[in-house]
């Protein structure tokens, strides 16, 4: 959740995940101030659990993790 999987060792992510995002850009944003609102980065942190969720088994530790996470 914190980087983003490596291209060379999970090429498919890209493939099936549109928009790669993950917390080190979030935070990136936030020292920015790049966010207008609360609700882009609650958009942006509801992407990292949909993507997980979306690449991984449904049984898997990190889809778990995501479905936790996304409340």
């Amino acid at each position: 959740f914190m980087t983003l999987p490596s291209r060379e060792l999970y090429p498919d992510y890209y493939q099936i995940i549109k928009r790669p995002i993950a917390f080190e850009e979030i935070v990136d944003k936030l020292h920015e101030r790049s966010y207008k609102s609360l609700d882009e980065l609650k958009h942006d942190c509801e992407t990292i659990c949909n993507n997980a969720k979306r690449y991984n088994l449904r049984d898997s530790t990190i889809w778990v993790l995501a479905k936790r996470l996304h409340v």
